[in-house]
């Protein structure tokens, strides 16, 4: 997959600059995502740009989990300053805390969720009753460049469809690492591209990303 990085893509759609957005990035950071984690923070420094270039009033929250910790930062206009604490973040073995962040983000005024993570190891049925009352759209995209679990995807798409979002998912235990992040770029770039431009701004991509999100929105 060719993908531009994110900034370039919304450059390219010409979005509202006067918009304002809040969005809340989500990220497992246990030590399963280990393998292609070095490539991941590359990109989450890209989306944290390209957030910017599209919205003169964009504010954003970054949320990770690993071992037993999981952290929020608070409401940020400079990318920049959160971009470089993510870079400091180094995986740890640990379950997922999914839940934890669902309790946070429904307290929260938010444009939408983005969450990337591999796997979903807590109890399914809590997580429905969150995402049915969520306030905002979570939308999900699932690391699959390590062992799969169909069980979690199942739950993924679950989530992303209660709360009225979309679920996606990137990579191959096969593939190489870099083209991993080439298309977890594809992904996040297509669900930022809707949370700042709308369908309108996502149908004027390229890519698999762009048509697999609006095939679930359309």
């Amino acid at each position: 997959m060719n993908a531009l990085a994110p900034a370039a893509f919304l450059q390219q759609v010409g979005l509202p600059a006067a918009q304002s957005v809040k969005l809340m990035l989500f990220f497992d950071a246990t030590s399963s995502r280990e393998r292609t984690w070095k490539q991941a923070q590359t990109v989450q420094a890209e989306i944290l740009e390209a957030a910017r270039t599209a919205s003169h009033s964009v504010e954003l929250k970054v949320g990770f989990f690993r071992g037993t910790e999981c952290r929020v930062t608070g409401w940020s206009s400079n990318p920049d300053s959160l971009a470089a604490s993510m870079a400091k973040i180094r995986c740890q073995a640990g379950r997922t805390q999914i839940l934890r962040l669902m309790r946070l983000a429904e307290t929260e005024t938010a444009t939408a969720v983005i969450y990337v993570g591999d796997v979903f190891e807590e109890c399914g049925q809590t997580a429905r009753e969150l995402a049915a009352n969520m306030p905002m759209p979570w939308y999900i995209v699932q690391d699959k460049s390590g062992d799969h679990h169909t069980a979690s995807e199942n739950i993924f798409r679950e989530i992303s469809r209660l709360t009225g979002g979309a679920y996606l998912s990137y990579g191959d235990k096969n593939h190489h690492p870099g083209a991993v992040a080439r298309e977890l770029t594809a992904a996040i770039t297509a669900i930022s591209t809707l949370a700042t431009g709308g369908i309108n701004a996502v149908k004027k991509l390229p890519g698999k990303p762009a048509r697999a999100l609006l095939e679930q929105l359309v």
